[in-house]
């Protein structure tokens, strides 16, 4: 879990859509893994960094938190999102970054279930998730039509977008567009590939 250089890429064009992040929320802490040049540029150590002065700093969040089920990595908030997220945590956060973790829970529909609940009405959901090629790493890759049928407008979601790109091609995102009259969206890919989604909660 981390903020690689796609990740990067998506906070950048998160920022040309949306004014800042606002307060936010990660799943998993996230480290900063963007090779030592550019971690010099953005984070100013290559020594290895956490996310919260990037986001803080370059993308406007106002403060930053993270969920994890264990403390191994310093997450300040504790739990497992297998389970329902507490009332106390709901409708919280103006942004939520899954860069690379709901592969890795095994309750699915629950997990994105609580993504959902934990972000503001207005608010931004973004996730880097693997799409092909990642077998063995996590429970699950992902298809764009499972973000296509999620984040619809009938869920109380806007401005969805679905992006596909080689882990090993950054410079090359390639949009999906929405399927419609039950088409299908085959993809087939050489290399180990992303799924990246921005969507906007509005009802």
């Amino acid at each position: 879990m981390g903020i690689d250089i796609h990740a990067l890429q998506l906070l950048q064009y998160n920022k040309q859509k949306s004014t800042n992040l606002g307060k936010t929320l990660t799943l998993g802490r996230q480290a900063v893994l963007v090779g030592p040049k550019l971690a010099k540029r953005w984070v100013g150590t290559d020594q290895g960094a956490w996310c919260e002065e990037l986001l803080e700093h370059h993308f406007n969040a106002k403060h930053v938190d993270s969920i994890d089920n264990s403390d191994y990595e310093d997450a300040n908030i504790i739990y497992d999102y297998n389970n329902p997220i507490p009332d106390a945590l709901k409708d919280q956060y103006d942004t939520v970054l899954d860069f690379g973790c709901s592969e890795h829970i095994f309750n699915v529909a629950q997990a994105f279930k609580n993504t959902i609940d934990v972000c503001k009405l207005g608010g931004t959901i973004l996730h880097i998730l693997p799409a092909n090629g990642f077998c063995g790493h996590g429970f699950y890759q992902y298809s764009a039509e499972f973000f296509f049928s999620l984040y619809s407008q009938e869920n109380g979601f806007e401005e969805t977008e679905v992006f596909i790109s080689d882990l090993y091609e950054p410079r090359k995102w390639y949009a999906v567009k929405k399927p419609s009259n039950g088409q299908r969206i085959n993809i087939r890919t050489k290399n180990e590939t992303y799924i990246i989604v921005r969507t906007r909660k509005v009802s």
